[in-house]
């Protein structure tokens, strides 16, 4: 594996998370805006600490994704990325054991030949992270040694965690929907926060976020979801986003006055990000002979 490719997608990822940051997401930690007892510095941190061993060369994915919640718990005390973690392990795992591929085609074959080992080590890290309102299920149950491969024991998850759907179904949101939506606001914007702001409103109006579910139930997290379809809206079709920051943090406030953490579809947004960046790059580091075609 290439060292150079490491470095190169460790700094796309910090990327991803740094924009991500620096754009409001109702209900979500930003740098305009605090909430659940974290801060935007929290998501910087946690970032710059897992980011190289995330991308490191010769890890297993279940390593990768042990390895970087590990590294995450040395700055924070309490879970800022594990589902960043997830949702990009297997897309730098794919970048690194499979260069010669297309990336959807690199990741198929990570997902398809993730083992019992790998699902050891990602339960051992979101126990280590202490993620919230996990509950118990009678089969596959975070508390207890998984006996499937990780592949397995997400499609154990898929119908109540965004997540594991994504491992599901090779990532179908990300790249049918999300990537979609954040070209067509970049093309609109620019690469920068208000588009990151569109494609979070976008994926919050259509999808209940996992997270609500799981705190507050689905009635709730189905109203969050109409609350941002009206946003949505009338943000996608203005000319000039930044006139809407005020009704974004009005947003923001009235969901974290009620506990109300859309943290998935955060998530998914700093993944969607990265693979637009991915995807952007590759043809770039081929060139430079970062990723090697002979």
């Amino acid at each position: 594996m290439n060292t150079d490719l490491s470095a190169h997608l460790a700094e796309l990822f910090r990327n991803a998370c740094h924009l991500d940051v620096a754009a409001i997401k109702p209900g979500n930690v930003s740098i305009y805006a605090d909430g659940h007892d974290m801060n935007s510095a929290h998501f910087i941190e946690s970032a710059d600490a897992c980011a190289a061993v995330l991308c490191a060369p010769h890890y297993t994915l279940g390593e990768r994704i042990f390895e970087a919640v590990r590294a995450t718990r040395t700055v924070v005390s309490f879970n800022t990325n594990l589902g960043i973690i997830l949702l990009c392990a297997p897309l730098i795992q794919a970048m690194l054991s499979h260069p010669h591929s297309t990336l959807r085609s690199a990741l198929d074959q990570v997902l398809a030949h993730t083992t019992v080992d790998d699902a050891k080590r990602a339960y051992r890290a979101i126990r280590l992270a202490a993620a919230g309102g996990l509950g118990r299920v009678a089969e596959g149950d975070l508390s207890r040694e998984p006996t499937l491969s990780l592949l397995e024991a997400m499609h154990l998850a898929r119908h109540r965690d965004l997540i594991a759907a994504q491992y599901a179904n090779g990532y179908q949101l990300i790249f049918k929907q999300a990537i979609p939506a954040f070209v067509e606001f970049c093309a609109k914007w620019g690469y920068n926060r208000f588009a990151v702001s569109g494609v979070f409103l976008t994926l919050l109006a259509a999808y209940p976020d996992s997270l609500v579910i799981r705190k507050q139930g689905i009635s709730v997290a189905q109203e969050v979801c109409d609350l941002a379809k009206g946003l949505r809206d009338k943000y996608s079709q203005c000319s000039t986003p930044g006139i809407f920051d005020s009704s974004l943090l009005e947003f923001d406030t009235h969901l974290k006055q009620r506990g109300i953490n859309p943290g998935t579809t955060a998530d998914l947004v700093v993944a969607t990000v990265f693979v637009a960046d991915l995807e952007t790059n590759i043809t770039k580091l081929k060139i430079k002979g970062i990723i090697d075609i002979s």
